[in-house]
C-alpha cells in the first residue's frame, strides 16, 4: 500500500507548511507534519523492539535511521507507513551515522515487551506516549519511585513495569511535555531541529510533527529552527490539545513508505540521517 494514496484522506493526512518564525528577523519554520485517525481500524502503531543481547539501562536497542525503520519492519510483516524518530539516547557522536547497540532514555516499550525503564538519572526523560489497542493513546508525566543515579548501569527492570509493558503496545519516552491540556510551555530560547507529537482533546488524532534547522552562527545552539515552546505551540495549532517533545536536533527525521518506488522516503529534511536508538512507527492494514 502506498501512503501517498492515503495522503490527505480522513485517515492519514500530510501537510508541510513554511510558518512565519515568531521572532523577527528570522528564516519561516519549515515544519512537516502528519495527522493520523487512531480510529481507523486498520491503523495502529508499533516501536523499535530490543537489540540482540539486550540489557536494561545498558544495551536496549540497535540504532538505524527511521527509513531503515520503515523498511526492516515491512520486511518482518509489519506494514509501517509512517514513522518518527522518538526517544533520546546515548549518542556517540563517531558512532551516529552506523548501526551500533544503544541505550534508548526514559520507559519504552515495544509489542507488549519492555524494552526500556525508566531512568532514574535526575528523572529527566519523564513525558511518556502510551498506546495500546483496547484504551488508545495517551501522554503521561512519569515519574520513578527510585532515587540515586543509575547512569548506564545494568539493573532489573522493576515487575511493575514490566506488567505495565505487558498491556501496552508502544511506550516512548521524550524531553518534556510542551502542551498540556491545551496550554503551551517550554523554553523559548534554545532553537533546534524538532520532533514532536500531539493528541487531540479525544485522543483521537495523532500528529507527528519535524520542523528542520539551518545553521546561524548568531543563535546559542548553532542552529536557526524551533524551540520547545515552538513546538507546542505548533502541536496545538495542528489540533492537539496534549503533546510532548521528542529527541530533536541532528536525529530529527520523519519518514513514510513510497509504494510506488517501493522504498522509505523522507519528508523532513534533516541535513543528514543520523542512525536514531529508535522510532515510532504507524502501520496499516486494510480490514476485510
Amino acid at each position: 500500500m502506498c501512503i501517498r494514496d492515503r495522503a490527505n484522506t480522513g485517515s492519514i493526512r500530510r501537510a508541510k507548511v513554511d510558518m512565519p518564525s515568531p521572532r523577527s528577523g528570522e528564516a519561516p519554520l519549515a515544519i512537516t507534519a502528519l495527522r493520523i485517525d487512531l480510529q481507523d481500524p486498520a491503523i495502529s502503531l508499533t516501536s523499535t523492539g530490543r537489540a540482540p543481547g539486550w540489557t536494561n539501562n545498558t544495551i536496549e536497542t540497535t540504532s538505524q535511521t527511521t527509513r531503515q525503520f520503515i523498511t526492516s519492519s515491512r520486511s518482518n510483516n509489519l506494514p509501517v507507513v509512517a514513522a518518527i524518530n522518538t526517544a533520546p539516547f546515548d549518542l556517540i557522536t563517531a558512532n551516529q551515522l552506523q548501526s551500533v547497540p544503544t541505550n534508548i532514555r526514559g520507559f519504552a516499550v515495544s509489542e507488549g515487551q519492555l524494552v526500556s525503564s525508566t531512568d532514574y538519572n535526575g528523572d529527566t526523560f519523564k513525558s511518556t506516549f502510551l498506546y495500546d489497542s483496547i484504551t488508545g493513546a495517551r501522554i503521561e508525566d512519569m515519574r520513578s519511585n527510585i532515587t540515586g543515579s543509575l547512569a548506564n548501569q545494568p539493573y532489573a527492570a522493576p515487575a511493575s513495569e514490566v506488567t505495565l509493558a505487558s498491556t501496552l503496545k508502544v511506550a516512548t519516552s521524550g524531553f518534556g511535555i510542551v502542551l498540556n491540556n491545551g496550554q503551551v510551555t517550554g523554553n523559548t530560547t534554545l532553537q533546534n531541529a524538532r520532533s514532536g507529537l500531539g493528541l487531540s482533546a479525544d485522543r483521537r488524532y495523532l500528529t507527528l510533527v519535524a520542523v528542520d534547522r539551518q545553521p546561524n552562527a548568531s543563535q546559542p545552539s548553532g542552529w536557526q529552527g524551533a524551540t520547545d515552546f515552538d513546538m507546542g505551540q505548533i502541536l496545538f495549532d495542528f489540533g492537539a490539545t496534549n503533546g510532548m517533545l521528542l529527541d530533536g536536533g541532528g536525529s530529527t527525521q520523519l519518514a513514510w513508505w513510497n509504494g510506488s518506488l517501493a522504498q522509505a522516503e523522507l519528508l523532513s529534511n534533516p541535513l543528514f540521517e543520523r542512525y536514531v536508538g529508535s522510532s515510532l512507527g504507524v502501520t496499516y492494514r486494510p480490514v476485510s
